[in-house]
């Protein structure tokens, strides 16, 4: 072991070795499974999740067949650690009260004496008492404190994360080592007899003992029988006590969800350590309608008894299965799924709801039951009248397997209906090699487009599920010919192909029936190797190195998928399994910043061998924090980031301010970032009150942010918190009509600034007044909603003037739009996406802030507090539709020219959706090289735009997939940093027949727009730039633009627009009285253009 410096004195260690013998897991490859998933902490937030929700196990189970012991010293100061002879692999980690090891060590290759060599970190020790409460009562057994652990989950904005937990001592003490320096700790303590117990104010420094006094609480105390319909006890019923939190979620950090809890033989259940508040008691029995007793308030120490909850019967379901030739089909699984109402607009937490949503990812809330001999079956207690029936089950056609599928939305009677199975349909085709030889072993996946009802879906409030199947995944070996057939029920599909050593193929759409014969060529799989180096040529040992193609410009958080690995002792690496096109390498390793990307492309066949990567000295920065006071503000988190993208996106470093409030940051890669002191949570948890929402003001309050630019090898100085030199208080009234706001959050924006780093927030007070210290004058955009991102929420653009306090009152507008949305086959559309712009206004909903939800369950829709003008409606995907990978299920459609009058309520707006189409298509340099990164606008055949605020980006290979068209005609336009391609020849977009497209681009122009009065005083202004065929420019928005306004502001007063391709423009600004004029404008390539327009 080699210490770290500074350890403290009282430092205990011991390291721990654990075998993963193959006499008991039964093969060698069953055992380094283990042993590579193997973790002294997997449990760990399993438990803490489990806290919250009242039903912790009282153990955490550990694994069985993994041998740990501790290791011995060898007399020369060193360990030694004896491993099972059998063992294929090995794991040492470290027990300690400080120290620890950042991962554990895995040893591979074990000859009969193997060396090691651990460099522990120095962390934080939590050191506690658990205390009782005063009057226990006369049952409490404290042996079941033996069994309880202490729950400990750290996490940090950098993405890291650490979990463990210990048990307690007789005396109730504990010791948790090894906390990470930095992190944000959660305590979770969950005893049988007490309410769940957490504390969110953990942080530790290097070398620090933390001491804290856990006080557990009785709660109250609920007990009561469950009954049959007829009287009789029901045993074995689970019985939950779910309290709910208010307007505050962190309520269930005091109290946890609920306590869970089974009646025994006569029917009576015991509910112990139940948290204070407002909830509900439920009873649940499989085959029965749950017994719920609604508005039960619970106190401190209260007691409960005889409370009585009657299951009900109940709908059932009754029916037959039959195969299509309407044989009766035994042994087929059938599903039962409620259909339930959206819960709508109410964002108010509820337990019953989160433990439902829990059970969602589990695959919702369901009966399921096997088909007799005679393909019937029955399923009874279903609560809702209205359910869902599917069935499934698995048979061979011609040998190859196949998915037999029915379902049917159903309402339970006492009459049996029937589910006849749909035989699936092939689709056939060929795996061969970019040779054209057959390829014996691969798979085929099938993964299924759109979600609407006419394909065989359904909808479940927010969640998805399929009567026919989503797709298949199938594997097929020993192909000499390389065919397969897979069998799909109709619908739209992608279909993929892949081979071990070989990359995975490009998807095909196919639709079913009608299905052509496919073929898959498949490339082998390429491998580059190389070395990475420090700034000065060494090897660099245990850097990690990434190989990623998705194209970092693109990625509005940073993410990108691709491969990694780590150097050996001479900084050499080897990546394996990589596709052919490219890419990017990227090296990482402690002591040094990040390397800059390293651009690699993969041919067909040849291997890339000798990359050099280098890493870099990096950015040294240096700060001291102040509190509202003045004083250096202690033990603050903090970040450097770019954390809304606008350049790369990613994070810095974090770190903690000392007790001079000073804090450094070391080896950032060079570039621009924020940097952010983060709220401290667990303060803010216990500030808020019992019943009401999160403070977000005081959050905000506590947020504290300043841009920074960091150059390598050089040091940056920062001070967060530094009172502001002419701060304004701004209060007013905010009213709508003649009623007063009685709720709700006001947010100011500074123009031209960064968001994050110039926000401040005031909560609406009962009576509808609000307060915000602004940090200087100027040009602000307040935002008005009931929270944080409220759909409905207002914007006000406002001029602040340089004075001490002004009043401004506020009067939100009541214009409405109200209307339907309806599926492909007619049915209501729920849970679809619409946006809502304001033609022309330089607006922050413009670029999809606020202005955005989802239809109901009917589908319909109501969009309130509209000012008026003209509107334009975007159905079918959001502005960020696709940019985490999900497919579009519509295609978008637009409603534009809607006109509104101030304070009118407008209604009928149907908007009828079609299936969705593709168009994909590659986007170029003037060079022919591929152009990752750019981002696509798709204009429909009128020029409208569809996706103004674009997610879909090119990959390395500059591919692009546009899945939310719906059928027309269409002309595409891409974007990159300051290029831009000219719109395409139209194309024609046709369900299952994805239309193709290749842009190019061109040094394109930057345009800034500002307005002027007649007095040559700059206004606000809505600004529209118009080629020469009517097309609209001035609303296009990239996810990387969109980054870039986070860190640089979003101003009202200035607009930049582009990068515009060569051509002639006309420009046209027009404001809020109705003043217009226009300019005409010829670009031919240079690289910005200042226009002024002023209003006579």
């Amino acid at each position: 072991l080699a210490l770290p410096a500074n350890l403290p004195t009282d430092e205990v260690l011991r390291p721990m070795v654990t075998s993963f013998p193959v006499a008991v897991y039964g093969s060698e490859a069953k055992a380094r499974s283990a042993a590579s998933d193997w973790s002294p902490e997997s449990n760990a937030l399993l438990g803490l999740a489990m806290t919250f929700l009242g039903s912790a196990p009282s153990e955490q189970p550990a694994e069985a067949k993994a041998v740990t012991v501790p290791c011995d010293p060898d007399g020369r100061g060193g360990w030694v650690a004896r491993i099972a002879k059998d063992s294929p692999m090995a794991v040492v980690h470290l027990e300690a009260r400080y120290c620890y090891l950042a991962e554990p060590l895995r040893l591979d290759k074990l000859d009969t004496q193997t060396e090691a060599f651990l460099e522990p970190k120095l962390g934080a020790l939590l050191a506690g008492a658990v205390v009782l409460p005063a009057n226990l009562p006369a049952d409490f057994d404290a042996a079941e404190l033996d069994k309880v652990r202490v729950q400990l989950t750290g996490w940090s904005m950098s993405g890291q994360s650490h979990s463990t937990s210990a048990g307690l001592t007789p005396e109730r003490t504990f010791e948790i080592g090894g906390l990470r320096a930095g992190m944000n700790y959660f305590i979770g303590l969950d005893a049988p007899s007490f309410v769940p117990l957490s504390d969110m104010d953990v942080k530790g420094r290097e070398g620090q003992r933390i001491d804290k006094l856990l006080e557990l609480r009785l709660g109250a105390r609920v007990r009561g029988v469950v009954t049959l319909p007829d009287g009789s006890p029901a045993v074995g019923a689970e019985v939950s006590a779910e309290i709910e939190a208010g307007r505050n979620p962190m309520n269930w950090m005091r109290n946890g969800m609920g306590r869970d809890t089974k009646t025994d033989e006569q029917g009576r259940f015991d509910l112990k350590g139940v948290g204070a508040g407002k909830g509900a008691l439920v009873a649940t029995l499989e085959g029965y309608v749950e017994a719920r007793r609604d508005e039960l308030e619970l106190a401190e120490g209260q007691l409960v008894e005889n409370l009585g909850l009657a299951l009900g019967t109940g709908y059932t379901v009754r029916g037959i299965v039959l195969w299509p030739d309407r044989k009766p089909a035994a042994e087929v699984e059938v599903t039962v799924r409620p259909i339930e109402a959206e819960a709508g607009d109410d964002a108010t937490p509820n337990a019953r709801n989160m433990r439902r949503m829990m059970r969602n990812f589990g695959g919702g809330e369901r009966e399921s039951i096997t088909t007799n001999e005679l393909g019937e079956f029955s399923v009874s207690g279903i609560e809702t009248s209205q359910v869902a029936v599917s069935a499934s089950i698995e048979r061979e056609i011609e040998g190859f397997d196949a998915t037999y599928t029915a379902g049917v939305p159903a309402s339970p009677s006492s009459t049996a209906f029937e589910l006849v199975l749909v035989e699936p349909l092939p689709v056939r085709g060929v795996v061969l090699d970019t040779a054209g030889k057959p390829l014996e072993d691969f798979s085929v996946s099938a993964e299924r487009r759109g979600e609407g009802e006419g394909e065989g879906r359904g909808r479940m409030g927010n969640f998805s599920f399929n009567f026919g199947g989503g797709g298949e995944n199938r594997r097929f070996r020993n192909r000499e010919d390389g065919s397969f057939v897979v069998y799909l029920q109709p619908g739209s599909y992608d279909l993929k192909a892949e081979a071990r050593e070989y990359t995975e193929s490009a998807a095909q759409q196919v639709q079913v029936p009608g299905a052509p014969a496919l073929e898959f060529r498949l490339a082998r799989a390429g491998e580059i190797s190389g070395v990475v180096l420090d700034p000065t040529g060494k090897p660099v040992a245990e850097a990690e190195v990434e190989y990623s193609r998705e194209s970092r410009r693109g990625g509005f958080f940073g993410f990108g998928g691709g491969s990694d690995t780590k150097t050996d002792a001479e900084g050499r690496f080897t990546l394996k399994g990589l596709p052919v096109g490219n890419g990017k390498l990227t090296a990482d390793a402690e002591g040094w910043a990040p390397s800059a990307d390293v651009d690699v492309t993969l041919d067909a066949g040849r291997d890339l061998v000798d990359v050099r990567i280098q890493l870099r000295v990096g950015g040294r920065l240096e700060g001291v924090i102040y509190d509202s006071t003045g004083q250096p503000d202690v033990g603050r988190e903090i970040m450097v980031g770019n954390f809304m993208g606008g350049g790369g996106g990613g994070m810095g470093g974090n770190t903690q301010s000392d007790a001079a409030g000073r804090f450094v940051i070391e080896h950032i890669a060079p570039g621009k970032y924020n940097v952010m002191a983060m709220p401290d949570m667990g303060k803010l948890a216990q500030a808020a009150g019992e019943d009401e929402e999160p403070d977000m003001a005081a959050v905000f309050s506590q947020l504290k942010m300043t841009p920074v630019e960091l150059f390598d090898g050089q040091t940056t100085q920062v001070v967060l918190g530094a009172p502001p030199a002419s701060p304004v208080r701004v209060s007013g009234r905010i009213t709508q009509g003649e009623q007063a706001l009685k709720s709700g959050l006001v947010m100011a924006l500074a123009d031209g600034k960064s968001m994050l780093s110039s926000m401040k927030a005031g909560k609406v007070q009962p009576d509808g007044t609000y307060s915000i210290t602004l940090d200087a004058p100027g040009d602000y955009t307040f935002i008005v909603g009931e929270r944080m991102g409220d759909q409905d929420g207002v914007e006000f653009q406002e001029t602040i003037p340089q004075v001490p306090e002004l009043v401004l009152d506020l009067e939100l507008p009541s214009g409405t739009l109200r209307g339907r949305v309806l599926a492909a086959d007619g049915g209501p559309a729920a849970g679809v996406s619409l946006t809502l712009e304001r033609e022309g206004r330089a607006s922050i909903f413009s670029f999809d802030m606020g202005r955005n939800q989802e239809t109901r369950e009917d589908g319909t829709f109501e969009l309130a507090n509209l000012r008026p003008g003209t509107y334009t409606l975007r159905v079918g995907n959001g502005g960020f539709a696709g940019l985490f990978g999900q497919a579009a299920r519509h295609g978008t459609a637009l409603v534009s020219g809607i006109q509104l009058e101030k304070n009118q309520v407008r209604e009928g707006i149907v908007v009828q959706l079609d299936a969705p189409c593709t168009i994909e298509g590659t986007v170029r340099g003037n060079d022919g090289k591929p152009a990752g990164g750019a981002s696509i606008f798709v204009r429909d055949a009128q020029g409208r735009t569809i996706n103004p605020m674009s997610s879909c980006t090119t990959d390395a290979d500059g591919k692009f997939r546009f899945d939310g068209a719906a059928p027309g005609n269409y002309t595409l336009i891409a974007r990159r940093e300051e290029l831009s391609s000219r719109d395409s020849a139209p194309v024609a977009a046709r369900a299952g027949q994805p239309a193709t497209v290749e842009l190019v681009l061109e040094t394109g122009t930057m345009l800034k727009v500002s307005v002027e009065d007649k007095e040559g005083k700059t206004v606000r202004a809505s600004v529209s730039v118009v080629d020469s065929a009517g097309r609209e420019y001035a609303n296009l928005m990239s996810t990387e633009a969109f980054g870039q306004m986070f860190a640089d502001g979003f101003s009202s007063t200035e607009r930049r627009i582009g990068p515009l391709p060569p051509g002639k423009y006309r420009v046209t600004a027009t404001d809020d009285q109705g003043k217009s004029e226009s300019k005409p404008l010829n670009l031919s390539g240079q690289a910005e253009r200042d226009m002024r327009i002023k209003l006579d």
